[in-house]
């Protein structure tokens, strides 16, 4: 069996299991502002291959990454279900765990994924991102995006390994590809699937195609907020996490998505 996803868990064993997966340039420390809030679960962060203390491990696939994930939720929660929650590239391995490992899943939460093939600039950009993984550059950038201040930043870039630049670059590619939907037309766990509203057009048109293939999925739109709104706007995406997870509603902030298959 390949080697496990690092992990940091939470202090409250007893109460309900968020795992939470990271973005592309990302850690599991891109979570600080959810693990705080959401005090009355049990969260996991977890570093994908290629990414801070899982850098080791070689990015291979979103499937093999969701295989990784499924077996982490196994060994991490016994026989218990989780909730999933995913943020780009997360939200894409989050879907891959739902269309091949959904019955240790309670409910899902994704935003901003991709479900169709990226070109032009914003692949090339990504692609120039991809040369200047594994650098301090690379490090202090990721810090940044993550809203690492003080003491919490400075111990994340003397203490966290570097991005793999093989594996990001490998991960760039199969995300820009589009994740595949195999598997979700049989997955009846109960997902919100978000963009943000200043996203670009294709997250909006990937969260309604997510809906239309998955019977139990919405579709919605994060009002005024961007991809990375767990940063940008934490107290409206903890509410939406809470909302969504334990009551199954969705929270004042969010819009229905134009074209969405409707649910009742």
């Amino acid at each position: 069996m390949a080697a496990e996803l690092a992990h940091e868990i939470g202090p409250n064993p007893d109460k309900p299991v968020i795992v939470f997966l990271h973005g592309g340039g990302w850690t599991g420390w891109a979570w600080d502002r959810q693990v705080a809030a959401l005090s009355d679960f049990h969260c996991v962060t977890v570093d994908l291959p290629g990414s801070g203390a899982s850098a080791h491990l070689p990015w291979r696939s979103l499937d093999e990454t969701a295989d990784r994930v499924a077996r982490l939720i196994s060994e991490i929660a016994d026989t218990q279900q989780v909730h999933l929650v995913g943020l780009s590239v997360g939200g894409d391995v989050a879907l891959r765990v739902l269309g091949r490992n959904a019955a240790r899943i309670e409910s899902a939460f994704i935003s901003g994924i991709v479900t169709s093939k990226v070109t032009g600039i914003p692949r090339a950009v990504q692609w120039v991102a991809s040369l200047m993984a594994g650098t301090r550059v690379f490090q202090r950038l990721a810090a940044n995006s993550m809203g690492l201040t003080g003491d919490r930043r400075e111990e994340f870039l003397s203490t966290v390994p570097r991005f793999a630049r093989s594996s990001y670059t490998r991960m760039v590619r199969d995300v820009f590809d589009g994740v595949s939907l195999d598997g979700l037309a049989v997955c009846t766990v109960p997902t919100l699937v978000i963009a943000g509203e200043n996203e670009p057009p294709l997250a909006a048109e990937s969260a309604r195609h997510v809906s239309r293939v998955m019977p139990d999925a919405v579709a919605t739109i994060a009002d005024g907020v961007g991809h990375a709104w767990n940063i940008e706007a934490p107290g409206l995406f903890n509410s939406a996490v809470d909302a969504w997870i334990t009551r199954r509603e969705v929270t004042a902030g969010l819009s229905p998505a134009r074209g969405s298959r409707c649910h009742g």
